[in-house]
């Protein structure tokens, strides 16, 4: 076997209890260690570096196809602190990994489809979307695709896929066709982050007016009071307490 240097290590935490690799008929992994009931480790060593330009996206093209096959949770950039047997072709990878046909829609004639690094990030903007029930930040797809691909020179190529992504679902308001599911758009979802600040902030003033006992001559709370005690705003905390009719 060549040396460890002249290799190059792909190694994943997945998602599973490994199954899945004799299922989908990859080569056997030159290190697999389960971590859990529900997880294991995996990785191939592969002969050759992949420093260029072209190199990247061909290694880049694998990981895809490779995420798009069995449930990866994240790329470990670290190699195995044990493995056995001969570095392999990575070619060997690529011929028995495909996308799924069903990938393929009417709708999209592009050469995207030929790019399954293209539809692992289209993949997981819809798990994002899901996850946040509409929109997401566009940091969060980014930091995602920049943890699990290798990085070129500018992380130019991987952060521009994002952005097509990205920004396809921002024109479609987040909402993606799934039985017909509703996904809220930006808007809403500013919208309904506004409505949890704001009973965050009654939550504040109603404990602080349980707390304090200071009032005015009246009998009423003191706002003042009450906003040193939060550090609000004294305006904000007498609408509050006008609205929670405590004032």
């Amino acid at each position: 076997m060549k040396e460890l240097y002249q290799n190059t290590w792909l190694h994943f935490k997945g998602i599973g209890n490994g199954a899945e690799i004799l299922d989908n008929n990859l080569p056997l992994p030159n290190h697999y260690q389960r971590q859990d009931n529900d997880s294991y480790s995996i990785a191939w060593l592969i002969d050759g570096y992949f420093h260029t330009s072209n190199g990247i996206a061909y290694l880049n093209d694998i990981i895809a196809r490779i995420m798009l096959t069995i449930p990866i949770k994240r790329r470990i950039e670290q190699a195995p602190s044990k493995y056995n047997g001969d570095a392999i072709k990575l070619k060997m990878l690529q011929n028995a990994i495909s996308l799924p046909a069903n990938f393929k829609t009417k709708a999209d004639t592009s050469n995207r489809y030929q790019d399954p690094t293209f539809w692992a990030i289209k993949l997981q903007a819809i798990k994002l979307i899901k996850a946040y029930n509409g929109w997401f930040d566009y940091s969060i797809l980014e930091d995602w695709a920049n943890d699990n691909f290798v990085p070129d020179k500018e992380r130019s190529t991987i952060n521009a896929k994002c952005r097509s992504v990205w920004y396809w679902y921002d024109k479609q308001d987040f909402k993606i066709n799934e039985k017909r599911e509703f996904k809220m758009s930006r808007t809403e979802h500013a919208k309904q982050l506004n409505e949890k600040r704001k009973l965050e902030a009654k939550a504040k003033v109603l404990e602080a007016s349980k707390s304090l006992t200071a009032r005015k001559k009246n009998g009423k709370l003191s706002a003042t009071a009450i906003a040193e005690e939060t550090g609000m705003n004294r305006k904000t905390v007498s609408k509050y307490l006008k609205e929670m009719e405590l004032k």
